[in-house]
């Protein structure tokens, strides 16, 4: 059986005989694909575990995206030894992401004050577990746009996902090239960032 057209709403093979005033197959079985049907103009499976291979013309677990989602976070900055607490200042704190197969796209910006936790910068919230990837575990941003915020001289701020966690710690590292630092905690700042990690949910 061929998917010779959509009209906009409902599969339609005009092949198969359609009752007065029909649009042919509407769901269920389209083209050899059990499961599968139409909603609102939109592929549908009614199986949230499947979905489709890519580049391949094989069965390939490699090239199946089985995974999108889109939706938003709420970022909040605590003490890596401490948590704290904190005024996060909601008009203008947000978190975004997107999410394709295991990677996660995060968009952030935090704007906080009073904040009296403890030891190291850090930003909790993320919205899947970063995946522990060994040795290459940091993970950081392409850049951070930052206000307030105290960081040696000649440093800038980097953000790194800390694997197996939901976290994002705040690193320094020298213009120059050089080791990382940690960020201590900032009563109050702001900071501006994206970044990219991989994830097992």
């Amino acid at each position: 059986m061929a998917l010779s057209k959509i009209d906009g709403t409902n599969f339609v093979d005009p092949t198969l005989p359609v009752a007065s005033g029909g649009t042919g197959i509407t769901s269920g079985f389209v083209n050899g694909l059990d499961g599968w049907s139409s909603s609102s103009g939109n592929i549908l499976s009614a199986d949230a575990s499947k979905g489709i291979y890519l580049g391949t013309s094989s069965i390939d677990s490699d090239k199946l995206l089985d995974d999108y989602e889109e939706g938003t976070w709420t970022p909040t900055c605590i003490g890596s030894s401490t948590v704290g607490t904190v005024t996060m200042n909601g008009t203008y704190t947000r978190g975004l992401y997107t999410k394709i197969g295991r990677s996660v796209y995060v968009h952030c910006v935090v704007v906080w004050s009073s904040l009296t936790g403890t030891g190291n910068l850090t930003i909790s919230g993320l919205p899947f577990t970063c995946k522990d990837i060994g040795s290459a575990n940091y993970v950081p941003s392409s850049s951070v746009l930052f206000n307030g915020l105290t960081v040696s001289t000649g440093e800038i701020p980097v953000a790194s996902a800390l694997p197996s966690s939901t976290e994002i710690a705040m690193y320094e590292t020298p213009t120059g090239g050089g080791g990382v630092g940690n960020v201590a905690v900032d009563a109050a700042g702001e900071l501006y960032f994206n970044i990219t990690y991989t994830t097992d949910a």
